[in-house]
């Protein structure tokens, strides 16, 4: 049997799997381990409820150790600390010789001070770290300090702190991870931090740390568990196997994601992650913490141990290989409702694909009807599949409002069309409709440039005050694109937002897009650039992978603030080409 047949039957989980390799059926665990990750508990106990579910789940499956991933609590609060560990010690009682480790991961959250009153100022809402995290350590009766080293029946974990700096910064973290791998050759170790590698799982291209992820190619034995992204255990995308394995280990809490030209929503996470060591492999299983539940159990993550990077069964290449285009049925057929007449919003609706696990997003594609009787894109927006909920949750129908400022003015034909997407891009066959889009609601242009790659400033880096506005250096052009490689932002016109408190505001950006195809886009929404960082209610979104010509920036809010400058920002993901179309702002009535 070849090793491309046998990564194929580990993938799907299937028990063929097993009979591949003589002996795993009668093999037991070595031993358990439980982690989970960004439960975020507040001031009360009903907010320790998904904490509670989880120590159940480690005490039924006997784990030998507990990893928290950092982010415990949302603030320093006390009270929640208090039920946390209340729970806790309900479930694994103090001096029980069964009691499994405890170990921590120290994470920013942690340190944010809720006495604080206004939590959006950056430079004064975090408490001094290690006052923070030494109260936090004192009222859990944690153990251990920043770092952390132990070993279970001759394995070892690694915890490390979100600020890498504090346990002596990536230098020695190699140094720690190097003795470990040679300390105990041909085994997984275990490395447990906040932040992901980057371009590892899930919105790690955004939110993950690229200093991490170039010390750890080199050590294939290791074994990296995080949180920070939070995400949901279903998706396919929180397993990465490359120069070593990567597991996500989402969160215990809300998460939105990524998804292009959509306000994001929230969505909930109730999923913690067991690690099985056998001697011949290692296997990852994902529960929901609700009734105990385990997801997916036919396609538990199995890696063959010793740990080999050119036949991982989690590698990329492998898994676009094997991925499954989602399937419509055969008279699946999309909705379109506006809201009224004139319209301000459409509301796009239609049935979800049969096999909705492997899908995460549908693209709907809107195109204008040309006089000559041909189609031109206009917009592309992304919706998240029901793939996050369990299989009785979901509604089986999709739906996202569109505004109409994606739309041109005057009763105009439009195509809509909808595409379902996997974890790792593979497409399936697409649905459209033709609707004939109404007059929508009128609007005031407050503001328009329809030359912006040379009236507006486009600059590099994460502006906090004027100064640094006006030292930051322009991104450069070529061949009449931006080429972008780092958090970006483009200046609107001075003094253009300063309009009376509430006033209802419409900004749209028309513009290019070339980016990796397949990995995530780039962050992007409305933020001041005067230190204290604000952002406008509802405008932050994704740009799309790989090419799209025509992408707008759609953005509807009510003035909070009055006076303020914004500046749409270009933050994390990676890199690539912009070219901005026009911009305008526009009062609504």
């Amino acid at each position: 049997m070849s090793e491309t047949m046998i990564n194929r039957r580990i993938f799907i989980g299937s028990a063929a799997a097993f009979a591949a390799f003589p002996g795993w059926a009668d093999e037991k665990p070595l031993f358990r381990v439980g982690f989970m990750t960004d439960t975020h508990v507040k001031r009360t106990k009903e907010s320790c409820a998904r904490v509670k579910g989880a120590f159940k789940v480690f005490k039924d499956l006997d784990c030998r150790a507990v990893v928290h991933c950092g982010d415990l609590a949302d603030w320093h609060y006390e009270e929640g600390y208090r039920y946390y560990l209340e729970e806790l010690e309900s479930a694994f009682p103090p001096g029980r010789e069964d009691r499994p480790q405890f170990l921590y991961v120290l994470a920013n959250h942690d340190a944010l001070d809720p006495k604080r009153t206004d939590p959006k100022l950056r430079a004064t809402r975090m408490m001094d770290l290690d006052i923070a995290f030494k109260d936090m350590v004192r009222r859990l009766k944690i153990d251990h300090w920043y770092f952390e080293q132990r070993e279970i029946c001759g394995y070892p974990i690694l915890v490390f702190p979100q600020t890498i700096a504090r346990s002596g910064g990536y230098g020695e973290l190699e140094k720690k991870v190097a003795r470990a791998c040679a300390d105990h050759p041909g085994k997984p170790v275990f490395v447990c931090t906040h932040h992901a590698a980057k371009d590892t799982c899930y919105n790690s291209g955004s939110w993950g740390d690229a200093t991490l992820r170039k010390v750890l190619d080199k050590y294939p034995q290791v074994v990296l568990f995080t949180g920070h992204t939070h995400g949901s255990l279903r998706n396919e995308l929180s397993i990465w196997q490359g120069g070593f394995t990567a597991v996500d280990v989402c969160c215990l809490q809300e998460w939105h994601g990524l998804s292009a030209g959509m306000p994001l929503r929230g969505k909930q996470s109730y999923g913690v992650v067991v690690a099985e060591v056998y001697p011949s492999r290692l296997v990852i299983r994902r529960f929901d913490v609700r009734d105990g539940s385990e997801i997916f159990p036919d396609r538990r993550w199995i890696v063959p141990l010793p740990f080999d990077p050119k036949t991982a069964p989690f590698r990329i290449e492998e898994r676009l290989r094997t991925s499954r285009p989602g399937v419509f049925a055969a008279d699946a057929k999309i909705t379109c409702v506006p809201d009224a007449t004139p319209f301000g919003k459409m509301k796009v609706s239609f049935p979800a694909v049969r096999n909705e696990e492997d899908v995460g997003l549908y693209r709907v594609e809107i195109a204008r009807r040309e006089g000559g009787g041909g189609w031109e894109k206009s917009a592309v927006c992304e919706i998240f599949s029901e793939f996050y909920k369990r299989p009785q949750d979901r509604t089986g129908v999709l739906e996202g409002e569109v505004s109409c400022g994606f739309f041109d003015a005057g009763e105009t034909d439009y195509r809509f069309t909808v595409t379902p997407v996997g974890f790792f891009g593979t497409v399936g066959r697409e649905i459209s409709t033709v609707f004939r889009v109404p007059a929508k609601k009128p609007s005031e242009v407050l503001w328009r440039c329809d030359n912006p790659m040379d009236e507006l400033e486009f600059r590099y880096g994460w502006p906090k005050n004027a100064d640094e506005m006006r030292k930051a250096k322009p991104v450069p052009k070529k061949d009449g694109w931006y080429v972008v490689s780092g958090n970006s932002w483009l200046s609107l016109k001075p003094g253009v937002w300063d309009l009376p408190k509430g006033t209802k505001l419409r900004l749209i950006a028309e513009m290019s897009l070339d980016q990796v195809p397949i990995l995530e886009g780039w962050n992007f929404y409305l933020k001041t650039n005067d230190g204290t960082e604000r952002s406008l209610r509802g405008g932050w979104m994704s740009t799309p992978c790989g090419k799209t010509e025509s992408f707008r920036y759609v953005v509807e809010t009510e003035l909070a603030v009055p006076g303020l400058d914004y500046a749409i920002t270009f933050a994390r993901g990676n890199g690539g080409r912009v070219r901005f179309k026009n911009v305008r702002l526009e009062k609504l009535d």
